[in-house]
Protein backbone atom coordinates (compact mmCIF):
# COMPACT_ATOMS: atom_id res chain seq x y z
CA UNK A 1 0.00 0.00 0.00
CA UNK A 2 1.30 3.28 -1.00
CA UNK A 3 1.02 6.41 1.01
CA UNK A 4 -1.38 9.23 0.76
CA UNK A 5 -0.15 12.66 2.00
CA UNK A 6 -2.31 15.61 1.15
CA UNK A 7 -3.24 18.66 2.54
CA UNK A 8 -6.18 16.67 4.19
CA UNK A 9 -3.63 13.85 6.32
CA UNK A 10 -1.28 11.42 6.07
CA UNK A 11 -3.19 7.31 5.17
CA UNK A 12 -1.08 4.28 5.15
CA UNK A 13 -0.07 1.44 6.39
CA UNK A 14 1.73 1.56 10.03
CA UNK A 15 4.72 -0.48 10.81
CA UNK A 16 5.45 -0.76 14.82
CA UNK A 17 9.31 -1.39 15.41
CA UNK A 18 8.84 -2.07 19.65
CA UNK A 19 12.30 -1.65 20.68
CA UNK A 20 11.57 -1.72 24.28
CA UNK A 21 9.52 -4.83 24.04
CA UNK A 22 12.76 -6.02 22.08
CA UNK A 23 15.07 -4.80 24.73
CA UNK A 24 13.43 -6.24 27.92
CA UNK A 25 13.04 -9.84 26.09
CA UNK A 26 17.03 -9.72 24.97
CA UNK A 27 18.44 -8.10 28.04
CA UNK A 28 19.63 -5.15 26.63
CA UNK A 29 19.72 -2.68 29.47
CA UNK A 30 18.90 1.31 28.83
CA UNK A 31 17.14 4.12 30.51
CA UNK A 32 14.37 5.47 28.27
CA UNK A 33 15.09 9.01 29.91
CA UNK A 34 18.66 9.32 28.81
CA UNK A 35 20.34 8.88 25.73
CA UNK A 36 20.72 5.41 24.09
CA UNK A 37 20.94 5.32 20.08
CA UNK A 38 18.88 2.45 18.37
CA UNK A 39 21.52 0.78 16.38
CA UNK A 40 20.31 0.08 12.64
CA UNK A 41 21.20 -3.79 12.98
CA UNK A 42 18.54 -3.70 16.21
CA UNK A 43 16.18 -2.00 14.03
CA UNK A 44 16.52 -4.54 11.25
CA UNK A 45 16.75 -7.70 13.58
CA UNK A 46 13.01 -6.54 15.62
CA UNK A 47 11.59 -6.24 12.06
CA UNK A 48 12.89 -9.66 11.38
CA UNK A 49 12.10 -11.28 14.33
CA UNK A 50 7.92 -9.69 13.78
CA UNK A 51 8.14 -11.14 10.14
CA UNK A 52 7.71 -7.50 9.23
CA UNK A 53 8.36 -6.87 5.06
CA UNK A 54 8.76 -3.02 4.27
CA UNK A 55 6.60 -1.90 2.07
CA UNK A 56 6.88 1.29 -0.10
CA UNK A 57 4.98 3.99 1.28
CA UNK A 58 4.96 2.45 5.25
CA UNK A 59 4.82 4.70 8.21
CA UNK A 60 7.87 3.74 10.85
CA UNK A 61 6.78 4.13 14.36
CA UNK A 62 9.38 3.39 16.90
CA UNK A 63 8.24 2.66 20.43
CA UNK A 64 11.31 2.80 22.84
CA UNK A 65 9.38 3.52 26.30
CA UNK A 66 9.99 6.84 27.14
CA UNK A 67 6.47 8.29 27.48
CA UNK A 68 5.70 5.10 29.53
CA UNK A 69 8.90 6.12 31.79
CA UNK A 70 8.24 10.06 31.53
CA UNK A 71 4.57 9.30 33.02
CA UNK A 72 5.79 7.26 35.61
CA UNK A 73 8.87 9.50 36.71
CA UNK A 74 8.39 12.00 40.00
CA UNK A 75 8.36 15.72 39.55
CA UNK A 76 11.90 15.77 41.04
CA UNK A 77 13.01 12.56 38.41
CA UNK A 78 11.42 14.80 35.48
CA UNK A 79 13.31 17.79 37.07
CA UNK A 80 16.42 16.20 36.51
CA UNK A 81 15.76 14.79 33.42
CA UNK A 82 14.99 18.45 31.60
CA UNK A 83 17.86 20.01 33.58
CA UNK A 84 20.44 18.07 31.69
CA UNK A 85 22.57 20.42 29.36
CA UNK A 86 22.22 19.12 26.70
CA UNK A 87 18.75 17.30 27.14
CA UNK A 88 18.93 13.12 26.41
CA UNK A 89 16.44 10.95 24.76
CA UNK A 90 16.31 7.87 23.60
CA UNK A 91 15.91 7.31 19.86
CA UNK A 92 17.24 5.63 16.39
CA UNK A 93 21.10 6.08 15.80
CA UNK A 94 22.20 9.03 13.55
CA UNK A 95 24.20 7.83 10.70
CA UNK A 96 24.03 7.57 6.94
CA UNK A 97 23.13 4.06 7.00
CA UNK A 98 19.62 5.04 8.74
CA UNK A 99 19.17 7.49 6.21
CA UNK A 100 19.90 5.51 3.54
CA UNK A 101 17.46 2.63 4.71
CA UNK A 102 14.52 5.16 5.24
CA UNK A 103 15.08 6.40 1.93
CA UNK A 104 15.92 2.51 0.13
CA UNK A 105 13.00 1.06 1.98
CA UNK A 106 10.84 4.06 0.40
CA UNK A 107 9.74 4.87 4.23
CA UNK A 108 7.11 7.86 3.61
CA UNK A 109 7.36 8.76 7.57
CA UNK A 110 8.58 7.99 10.63
CA UNK A 111 7.64 8.58 14.38
CA UNK A 112 8.10 7.76 17.98
CA UNK A 113 7.01 8.05 21.63
CA UNK A 114 10.14 10.50 22.24
CA UNK A 115 10.97 14.07 21.48
CA UNK A 116 12.87 13.04 18.58
CA UNK A 117 13.06 10.11 16.55
CA UNK A 118 17.28 10.51 16.64
CA UNK A 119 18.70 9.70 19.82
CA UNK A 120 19.83 12.69 21.25
CA UNK A 121 22.08 14.36 21.39
CA UNK A 122 22.59 12.70 17.51
CA UNK A 123 25.38 9.67 17.29
CA UNK A 124 26.15 6.17 16.46
CA UNK A 125 24.00 3.62 17.97
CA UNK A 126 25.77 3.00 21.57
CA UNK A 127 28.37 0.43 21.33
CA UNK A 128 28.89 1.18 18.23
CA UNK A 129 26.94 1.96 14.93
CA UNK A 130 26.87 1.52 10.97
CA UNK A 131 28.01 4.90 8.56
CA UNK A 132 29.00 7.92 8.87
CA UNK A 133 27.44 10.47 11.60
CA UNK A 134 24.58 12.73 10.52
CA UNK A 135 24.89 15.96 12.76
CA UNK A 136 20.50 15.26 13.36
CA UNK A 137 18.70 13.48 11.23
CA UNK A 138 15.34 15.92 11.49
CA UNK A 139 16.70 18.71 8.48
CA UNK A 140 17.83 15.92 6.59
CA UNK A 141 14.60 13.63 6.72
CA UNK A 142 12.35 16.80 6.85
CA UNK A 143 13.81 18.89 4.36
CA UNK A 144 16.35 16.48 2.83
CA UNK A 145 14.10 14.11 1.19
CA UNK A 146 10.50 15.43 3.07
CA UNK A 147 9.51 12.93 5.21
CA UNK A 148 7.58 14.17 7.83
CA UNK A 149 8.42 12.94 11.62
CA UNK A 150 5.89 12.43 14.75
CA UNK A 151 7.21 12.67 18.11
CA UNK A 152 5.86 12.07 21.45
CA UNK A 153 3.20 9.07 20.40
CA UNK A 154 1.91 7.29 23.09
CA UNK A 155 2.41 3.73 21.60
CA UNK A 156 1.22 1.81 24.54
CA UNK A 157 -2.00 0.47 23.92
CA UNK A 158 -0.66 0.11 20.18
CA UNK A 159 2.38 -1.68 21.62
CA UNK A 160 -0.39 -4.14 23.84
CA UNK A 161 -2.79 -4.64 21.10
CA UNK A 162 0.05 -5.33 18.04
CA UNK A 163 1.46 -8.14 21.13
CA UNK A 164 -1.87 -9.27 21.20
CA UNK A 165 -2.97 -9.92 17.60
CA UNK A 166 0.98 -11.24 16.70
CA UNK A 167 1.08 -8.29 14.48
CA UNK A 168 3.16 -5.23 13.92
CA UNK A 169 1.24 -3.92 10.27
CA UNK A 170 -1.80 -2.20 10.84
CA UNK A 171 -3.65 1.00 8.86
CA UNK A 172 -3.16 4.34 9.66
CA UNK A 173 -4.57 7.77 9.51
CA UNK A 174 -3.35 10.87 11.18
CA UNK A 175 -5.02 14.45 10.63
CA UNK A 176 -3.04 17.26 11.04
CA UNK A 177 -3.90 20.62 11.58
CA UNK A 178 -3.54 22.53 7.47
CA UNK A 179 -1.49 25.22 8.79
CA UNK A 180 -0.10 27.47 6.16
CA UNK A 181 3.51 28.51 7.29
CA UNK A 182 3.05 26.06 10.68
CA UNK A 183 6.04 23.74 11.60
CA UNK A 184 4.14 21.49 13.97
CA UNK A 185 0.93 20.04 15.11
CA UNK A 186 -1.20 17.67 16.77
CA UNK A 187 -0.79 14.52 14.83
CA UNK A 188 -4.59 13.32 15.32
CA UNK A 189 -3.62 9.82 14.58
CA UNK A 190 -5.24 6.68 14.70
CA UNK A 191 -4.85 3.26 13.74
CA UNK A 192 -6.79 0.24 12.52
CA UNK A 193 -6.39 -3.43 12.86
Amino acid sequence: MDVAWTRQGIVGRGVLIDFAAYAAQNGIQYDPLARHAVPLTTFRAIATSCGIKFQPGDIVFLRTGFTRAWEGASLAGKKVVMGKSPFEYVGMESTTSVVQFLWDTQIAAVAGDCPGFEAWPPGAADGGGDGELVAGMHPTLLSGIGMPIGEMFDLEALADECEKQKRWTFFVTSMPLNLRGGAASPPNATAVF
